[in-house]
């Protein structure tokens, strides 16, 4: 072979050789289509979704949503009613047929209409205005759940719950939900942890139409575009291990949120900066706020209740009278706790204790006993949500109450949430 065919076959093997090197480069470069090139809006919806994995394949690239949450799931349940016997109480205790888990929190629009949260399957419902007849919504074959709920009063809501700190936002008072999401090409982008809760969220409260916070284990997201996105807000204490319960704002900019550890935390910017508030609740498990008006609150935990009535600055701490003696103190016992008016105000504990406050949350008398000695009707009762509206106090939770000679053949609580709701005085 002559020097310059030696030659030519030389430059023809470095040309071989360099196209091999930039080749996938190249391909890469020409073949790999942006993020929203590998999502869709769905038509009605507001958030991304990437498309099937097999169009991203045909496509040439990868996209991973924020969550993964099926379609749901949709039934049509109906309340199961039996009157409760005790001391004259007007309480009607409900089950619901053909479905199973537990009902975790409820709020009463103002139609009169309930919508609740709860699992296990994600699950929403929304009532008649009888609160009869349910639409119940699925989102998950799985054990988690929706955790906590907030409506607005012109059809907008959201929904907070596990599987990583899902929300769910509605448009239409509760008939019909979304997921929020977000698209990534690549899971190690720092969004996807910051929006990430392991342990889930447990509350969620509006600030105002377009402001909302969601609480949850270690974390605070918060909204200000309507919930077209969420952000993560760095807190001022030490979050390791801290579940914050509950939420609540007084107005547009003042808010309040508590949880595990004795932590309160209170916001004058509509949850964009937040403060430690000490009340002298040491190491307590606080697990729910109510304020009726910006000034006069209460927070619940353990067994103890502590107010105010001068907008957080002073607190004053109020223990409840138990039915008899326990041989230890529960770290979850008071779970909800809700304002009717200034001086009205009503408490559940996780095992099945109601009690009511006629001044402002000052004492409090036990109203009703699920967890008696004796009692045929209740076993292994969770209380877990309290609302009132529509003349009525609504709870909902889970366990086993035993049918009464007056309760709907089809009632099984050992398989379906419970309600119980009677009515308030004017």
């Amino acid at each position: 072979m002559s020097a310059s065919n030696i030659r030519l076959l030389c430059l023809a093997l470095v040309s071989i050789g360099l196209l091999y090197f930039f080749l996938p480069w190249l391909s890469a470069s020409a073949a790999s289509p942006d993020i929203e090139s590998l999502s869709e809006v769905a038509e009605g919806q507001r958030h991304r979704q990437c498309l099937p994995f097999t169009e991203q394949e045909r496509l040439g690239g990868h996209c991973r949503n924020l969550h993964d949450i099926s379609a749901p799931e949709r039934q049509q349940i109906e309340r199961l009613d039996m009157r409760l016997q005790e001391d004259g109480r007007d309480v009607t205790a409900s089950g619901f047929s053909d479905i199973t888990g537990y009902f975790r929190d409820i709020v009463v629009l103002p139609s009169g209409e309930l919508v609740v949260v709860g699992g296990r399957g994600l699950k929403v419902a929304r009532s008649d205005a009888d609160a009869r007849h349910w639409t119940l919504d699925s989102y998950s074959g799985f054990a988690d759940g929706l955790l906590g709920v907030a409506m607005g009063p012109d059809g907008r809501g959201y929904a907070v719950g596990q599987n990583g700190g899902v929300i769910f936002e509605t448009r239409n008072g509760g008939r019909d939900w979304e997921p929020f999401n977000r698209v990534f090409d690549d899971l190690n982008d720092a969004q996807v942890e910051a929006l990430n809760v392991p342990m889930g969220l447990f509350d969620v409260a509006f600030a105002d139409a377009d402001t909302a916070v969601a609480v949850g284990y270690e974390s605070l997201l918060r909204t200000i575009d309507d919930g077209l996105d969420w952000h993560r807000i760095e807190l001022p204490i030490d979050m390791d291990d801290v579940n914050l319960q509950e939420v609540v704002f007084t107005g547009p900019d003042r808010g309040w949120t508590v949880g595990s550890g004795g932590t309160v935390l209170r916001t004058d910017d509509a949850g964009a900066d937040w403060q430690a508030v000490d009340i002298g609740a040491e190491d307590a498990h606080l697990t729910t706020v109510a304020f009726v008006d910006p000034d006069h609150g209460c927070i619940g935990g353990g067994l103890s209740v502590w107010c105010t009535r001068d907008g957080g600055g002073t607190w004053q701490a109020t223990k409840l009278t138990l039915p008899r003696p326990v041989a230890y103190e529960p770290d979850v016992g008071v779970f909800r706790l809700r304002f009717l008016d200034a001086n009205q105000a009503w408490l559940i504990t996780q095992d099945g204790l109601v009690y009511r406050s006629k001044d402002g949350g000052d004492s409090w008398t036990l109203w009703l006993d699920l967890t008696r000695p004796g009692r045929e009707d209740s076993a292994g009762v969770m209380l877990a949500g309290l609302a009132l509206g529509n003349g009525r106090a609504w709870v909902v939770g889970s366990g086993t109450l035993k049918p009464g000679p007056d309760a709907d053949p089809r009632w099984d609580t050992r398989r379906s949430p419970i309600m119980l709701s009677w009515p308030l005085d004017p």
